[in-house]
């Protein structure tokens, strides 16, 4: 049984708790300002009112942890708007905050500011990459090495646009074709 505490609104949780007594504790930092319906319109966190049709936009800063730990998030700039929407890097930190391991977060297709196409670690070295086609949709997903490396291919839609297949190729070479 899980235990979910709201400060405010409901919206923003800062407390979860399990039926054994253990708790995260969640921090929130403000992103900036999203446009309720235009697509990529945003502000970046500082504007003293907010602007008309936005929405102010929240990520979690820090968990802290039962351990004694804390993980700690750090976000970037998507653009010019100077909105905050882009995941940087997160770091475990004991409590005197050390950093035990940490985690870099790369966004290398300038097609997509936000998509992760890379995890590194503390030390420099490359855990994973991740691809994408011209849409958006995830085309490669492998580990360091190639390890259980998936490839996605994806259909054009059915002619009555109600059908699209995508196939995914997994780290033995088979192929498992999924119709949505």
């Amino acid at each position: 049984i899980w235990g979910f505490d709201y400060p405010d609104a409901g919206v923003y949780p800062n407390r979860i708790r399990d039926s054994f007594g253990r708790q995260l504790v969640l921090t929130w930092a403000e992103l900036g300002w999203s446009h309720n319906t235009v697509r990529g319109a945003r502000k970046g966190p500082n504007q003293s009112t907010a602007p008309v049709g936005f929405a102010k936009e929240f990520g979690i800063s820090a968990i802290a942890l039962p351990d004694g730990t804390t993980l700690n998030y750090t976000y970037a700039t998507i653009d010019a708007s100077g909105y905050l929407g882009r995941l940087e890097a997160v770091a475990r930190k004991n409590a005197s905050a050390t950093t035990l391991w940490g985690r870099s977060y790369l966004h290398e297709d300038t097609r997509f500011p936000a998509a992760i196409t890379g995890i590194v670690d503390q030390n420099g070295a490359r855990l994973s990459t991740y691809s994408y086609d011209e849409y958006g949709r995830a085309t490669l997903s492998k580990r360091a090495a190639g390890v259980g490396q998936y490839q996605i291919s994806y259909s054009a839609p059915s002619t009555d646009g109600t059908q699209q297949t995508r196939a995914v190729t997994n780290p033995l070479g088979l192929t498992e074709t999924y119709t949505y």
